[in-house]
């Protein structure tokens, strides 16, 4: 079986309804998934963003917004072996975001992003397209590798739907101990 199946984990899980996700969300689901879990370090806004130097390797996400706003849009930061990697599923460049993230952006010497927009359709999935790069990072999977998966399939809507039942069969049941709702 794929890494990029669905099911991947063996889990057995809800049915998610996929909405917009909120920072408690986000942060739940990598915190709490076993393959996540030993390099996500938290979810932060746009003002508050933690140097991640001092990690061989870390994940966080960002909100694209400050944290005294209600939230905008999600991306990912992988850092390893010194290297940062810049995630955003609309695939625009850490210095469309000014000041705060592409200021943190520079601070980093070896900075890689992909220009390829994926999402298409609503600002909704941003946080689920986060949530996958990390996960697929955490499986040792290339960008380069979930670029081009992502972008075989060609239809906006369908690649959505498989980012959404990927998640939704492989993170998004994993609930932090003594949640029993």
């Amino acid at each position: 079986m794929s890494k990029f199946t669905p099911g991947y984990l063996g889990s057995t899980c809800e049915r998610v309804t996929m909405k917009g996700l909120s920072t408690l969300e986000v942060s739940s689901y990598l915190k709490f998934c076993p393959v996540t879990r030993h390099i996500f370090k938290g979810v932060y806004a746009a003002d508050y963003i933690p140097n991640l130097r001092p990690y061989n390797e870390a994940a966080i996400v960002v909100n694209t917004d400050i944290s005294t706003g209600k939230g905008v849009h999600w991306l990912a930061l992988y850092y390893k072996n010194g290297k940062l990697e810049f995630f955003d599923s609309f695939g625009r460049g850490p210095e469309y975001f000014q000041p705060h993230i592409s200021k943190y952006v520079r601070n980093y010497p070896h900075v890689e992003y992909e220009r390829t927009r994926l999402q298409i359709r609503d600002d909704l999935m941003c946080g689920y397209y986060s949530i996958f790069y990390i996960l697929k990072r955490s499986f040792g999977i290339s960008s380069m590798d979930i670029f081009n998966h992502l972008q075989n399939i060609e239809n906006s809507s369908e690649r959505d739907h498989f980012v959404s039942e990927f998640l939704t069969n492989n993170i998004l049941s994993f609930k932090p101990p003594g949640n029993n709702g």
